[in-house]
Parts: structure tokens; sequence; C-alpha cells
């Protein structure tokens, strides 16, 4: 086999052929094209390579991604870091009478009052005077052992809600 059958059959692999198809010498009109199988282990080798590669593209691509975002993120942050307090002060000076916001070509800047709230800033702080002088503020919430659970189910007898799951064969690709 030389160079060219060789790239031939790696584009059929490639184009979702048999291998022993795209190195036929028969006429492209005459060959029915059979789907891609793995049949060896140089077909298995180069669909584990394609999966990987994907996946390396895909990882790649996730990180592109999410520092595309925090780049946008940030250059939002700087903007409104930049101009809010201008254009706040800017648009108090001119919104017309008895108006809380103020139309403009590219958006609007409006004024709102926000109704005085309690904010809860330190937890950690407020559960102990909580407990003691407001027990109704304090929530106990339960949960399972999950490992005691299933440590009993061992014993034979399988509480209800679990569920014995036996021994199977998983396949992956790395």
């Amino acid at each position: 086999m030389n160079e060219t059958d060789d790239d031939n059959i790696w584009r059929a692999f490639e184009d979702g052929q048999d291998a022993a198809a795209a190195s036929e010498d028969a006429a492209p009109e005459a060959a029915s094209p059979t789907p891609f199988t793995i049949s060896d282990e140089a077909t298995a080798a180069w669909a584990v390579s394609k999966i990987n590669a994907a996946r390396a593209v895909l990882a790649q691509r996730e990180q592109a991604a999410a520092t595309w975002i925090d780049e946008a993120r940030r250059e939002v942050q700087r903007l409104e870091m930049r101009f809010m307090p201008e254009l706040q002060q800017w648009a108090s000076q001119h919104l017309p009478k008895g108006k809380r916001s103020l139309k403009l070509r590219s958006g609007t800047l409006a004024f709102r009052t926000k109704p005085a709230r309690f904010k809860l800033d330190n937890p950690d702080a407020a559960l102990p005077w909580a407990k003691l002088y407001l027990p109704d503020a304090v929530v106990v919430k339960e949960s399972l052992a999950v490992t005691v659970l299933f440590d009993y189910a061992k014993t034979g007898e399988v509480p209800p809600g679990v569920t014995f799951v036996p021994a199977s064969e998983s396949f992956t690709i790395s």
C-alpha cells in the first residue's frame, strides 16, 4: 500500500466509509459506500483519536468562552464604575419636572426608590443570639446519614426508598 492509498483510507474514515471500500480500485460511481465500522486496532485507534480530539476542542472552546465572558463582565464593570456617577448626576439635573426617567436614543436613565430592608451580614453572629432569644427564627434541617443507611442495607434488610443496584460494567474512552 502506498502513501496515497493510506491517505484515501484515513479520508474514508473521516467520511464514515469502510476502509476496505476506500482502497478498492473500482470507479466511484460503481462502488456503493459502506458505513464505517470498527474492524481492527487501527480503526479503533482512529475512532478513539477522533473522540479525544473532539473533547479537546470542546474543552478549549469552553475555556475560551469562560475567558470571553469574564473579559466582557470586567469591561461592563469598568464602564459602569467610570460613567455611572456622572450619568446619575447629569440625569438628576436634566430630568423633566415630575418624571423619574430620562429616555435617550441608546437607553433610559431611571431613578427608583428601593424600599427599606434588613440584610443578614453575618449569619454566624446572628445564630447564637437567635437560639437564645428568638428560637422561632432557628430552622433545624433533617438529613440522612446516607453511608449509615447503606451500611444497614448491607445486612439484608433494604429500607424503603433505597434500591440495590447490582454491579455492572461501564465503558469509557480516555
